[in-house]
């Protein structure tokens, strides 16, 4: 059984005049529920700054989100998030992809989210007799008679992987290397 834990994919934008003079300005933007323009309108309502209202506004703080993403990318990461749903990724999937996107350096100009391959997996060493079976063809009546260490074997595979536990299912997502 698997346990869907419920991700908020939020922002917070900040005024960096107001951070220069030693005063908070920030509002927290979901990004699937929440219009920018409009927390960005809320932003300057509460600025104190003594020129230009938010003249700049930058990303303070991340949540679930790639944390190399930019201001510029909210629309883009929005459908991004929209792809993902429409191909039945779960949020425990669109988390440890974002983990992984994250880890990697990748912003979302640089990925297209129809491209994105991961397996998923609860055991290794079972991964690995698949691995064995379906991709460089063993024959499964032979490796019956084979003893095998299977979780080694895993091992050896997994080189050409980034691998991630996911605390919540405990499953095993395995991104190629050569995506």
């Amino acid at each position: 059984m698997t346990t869907q834990e419920k991700i908020n994919y939020s922002i917070c934008i900040q005024c960096l005049g107001c951070y220069n003079s030693g005063r908070n300005n920030f509002q927290w933007v979901n990004i699937l529920n929440d219009n920018l323009e409009e927390k960005i309108k809320q932003l300057k309502k509460s600025c104190t700054c003594d020129y230009i209202k938010c003249d700049e506004i930058e990303i303070w703080d991340y949540e679930n989100v790639p944390s190399n993403f930019s201001l510029n990318e909210y629309d883009d990461l929005k459908d991004f998030l929209g792809v993902l749903t429409d191909q039945g990724h779960d949020q425990n999937d669109v988390r440890i992809i974002f983990k992984y996107l994250g880890d990697i350096g990748s912003n979302l100009n640089d990925v297209n989210a129809n491209d994105i391959r991961f397996e998923k997996t609860d055991n290794l060493s079972n991964w690995a007799y698949d691995m064995a079976v379906d991709v460089h063809g063993y024959d499964e009546n032979t490796l019956i008679g084979v003893s095998v260490d299977w979780e080694q074997t895993a091992k050896e595979f997994l080189y050409d992987y980034s691998e991630y536990y996911d605390d919540v299912n405990h499953e095993y997502y395995l991104f190629p290397n050569n995506q």
